[in-house]
């Protein structure tokens, strides 16, 4: 249940959305989360990276039981998360300026331009400079997330057909785990090169189209 928790938590201190596309409130009022906006986009980019691996965490979990998620795709808008590597380095160059006794402004990719769930061929398009393994790890629990939904849905929706495997629905999502395998950058395509050390987020993200 602690997946679930997490998850569930990180929607009224607004983890979940992100602008413009957050939810209308009443009386027309802003959008307003539990706690206070990041003071940095450093800080910004963390929050999101927290609310992926709360994400992955209950999709991996809810894969093991037969009860519906916690918190539906459609309701999240956040965009998917930044690579590893622009992290590290607004880590160490903030430290840096901190220091210094200066300030830093990290340079990021505008909101409007990063992938969310609601992007077109999300899961088989990876952009350059938007794409890891973490990332790659991410879009598998999505994938993985559809699976558990058309199980969860699958009888309420389709209630006399007997074989599940003749739902267009089925063939659909069958085509997009064969195509999300394919898609993967030539750099992401062995999760165990020789002589380096396995990258953990690859290896899951290609074995979790198999669960």
């Amino acid at each position: 249940m602690s997946t679930e928790e997490a998850l569930r938590f990180s929607v009224p201190v607004g983890l979940s959305v992100c602008e413009p596309l957050v939810p209308l409130v009443r009386t027309w009022k802003v959008y307003t989360p539990l706690i206070p906006p990041p003071q940095n986009p450093m800080e910004l980019e963390i929050r999101r990276n927290t609310f992926w691996l709360a994400y992955a965490a209950n999709r991996l979990h809810a894969a093991t039981n037969d009860f519906a998620v916690t918190l539906d795709d459609e309701d999240i808008t956040q965009v998917l998360p930044c690579v590893y590597t622009d992290i590290v380095q607004a880590v160490s160059v903030h430290l840096s300026f901190y220091l210094q006794g200066t300030h830093f402004r990290q340079k990021t990719i505008p909101s409007e331009q990063r992938q969310r769930l609601r992007t077109p061929n999300v899961l088989t398009t990876h952009p350059e400079g938007q794409t890891d393994s973490f990332v790659l790890y991410i879009k598998a629990t999505v994938l993985l997330s559809k699976v558990k939904t058309f199980n969860v849905r699958y009888k309420a929706r389709f209630p006399k057909t007997s074989d599940p495997r003749d739902d267009p629905a089925f063939k659909a999502l069958e085509i997009l785990i064969s195509t999300f395998q394919a898609s993967f950058p030539l750099q992401f395509r062995d999760p165990i090169s020789t002589g380096a050390r396995p990258d953990s987020h690859l290896y899951l993200a290609h074995l979790i189209p198999y669960m």
